[in-house]
């Protein structure tokens, strides 16, 4: 009896939360990707008639994808972008090669500010800083026209590419960053 009356104390308490969270409508796209309420379907099919299409990433052979698509678009009225195959390795490609030439420019800009001793002998942090944020902002703006991500993700795909080649450098026995102390 006794646990009888503790599950029912735990269901009481736990139970008019979740009952609140819900009934009250998503705000945010993390809310509504937890959302389960009956309307949830017809939540997403507004969101994206808002937005105007759907994009769709994909890896299916062959014509299958436009069929599939197609009956998408028939059923909701919303138009669907697919990415596949070769479109998505050309984007791919296109912001890697962007991404490696922001090196050059980052040696070419500190070459052209600092002087070439500077980039020999060590960079200060200002200096850094100075190269660092327009190579990041066109590494961003790279990564937001090829992906179609939003600023934020783009900045961090950015961060990302640089942080794994500056991990590269340092297992090569390179310096981190070129400039940052005799490279």
């Amino acid at each position: 009896m006794r646990y009888l009356a503790a599950i029912i104390s735990i269901l009481a308490f736990v139970h008019p939360f979740g009952l609140a969270a819900q009934i009250s409508k998503p705000t945010t796209l993390a809310e509504l990707a937890v959302y389960n309420g009956p309307d949830r379907e017809q939540l997403l099919i507004a969101g994206a008639k808002k937005e105007g299409k759907v994009i769709w990433y994909t890896a299916l052979a062959g014509g299958s994808y436009r069929d599939l698509a197609r009956a998408f678009e028939t059923k909701y009225a919303v138009p669907v972008e697919a990415y596949r195959g070769t479109s998505l390795i050309i984007r791919s490609l296109a912001c890697g090669l962007v991404y490696a030439l922001l090196w050059g420019v980052f040696w070419f800009l500190g070459d052209r500010f600092f002087g070439p001793d500077a980039m020999k002998k060590g960079l200060q942090v200002f200096q850094m800083i100075v190269l660092i944020i327009p190579v990041f902002a066109a590494g961003t703006l790279a990564a937001f026209a090829s992906f179609d991500l939003d600023p934020g993700s783009a900045f961090f795909h950015c961060a990302l590419y640089f942080a794994v080649t500056v991990l590269l450098r340092l297992v090569a026995h390179l310096p981190a960053v070129p400039g940052l102390g005799g490279s």
